[in-house]
């Protein structure tokens, strides 16, 4: 695909779709999982519609909107979630190394 724009829309529409069961649940709240799926891909397929007769990509739909934002929320937690757990592992790691514990195998 020559086209920078569609190729990234398309890219993302794959991402979303992708993670649709773990990272769409802020966007299904309130609404139909195939409702936003579908809407998700009706919006990939304008994208190819419009650049196939030449045209600007149209803007995202809101369930791609919604879709998108709830992705970004969901791998913001997850990387608050992996952040916290390698504190507390340093921090555990410390305590057993401060007590005079031999420190456990793998370095943990």
């Amino acid at each position: 695909m020559r086209d920078k724009k569609l190729r990234y829309r398309l890219k993302e529409t794959m991402d979303l779709l992708e993670e649709w069961d773990r990272g769409l649940v802020y966007a299904f709240h309130g609404r139909s999982r195939a409702w936003v799926l579908r809407e998700v891909i009706a919006h990939a397929v304008e994208c190819v519609g419009a650049w196939q007769r030449e045209e600007t990509l149209p803007e995202p739909n809101y369930a791609f909107r919604e879709a998108r934002e709830s992705m970004q929320a969901k791998r913001d937690e997850w990387e608050a979630i992996a952040e916290a757990e390698d504190e507390d592992r340093l921090r555990r790691s410390v305590e057993r190394n401060s007590a005079g514990a031999p420190p456990l195998p793998g370095g943990n």
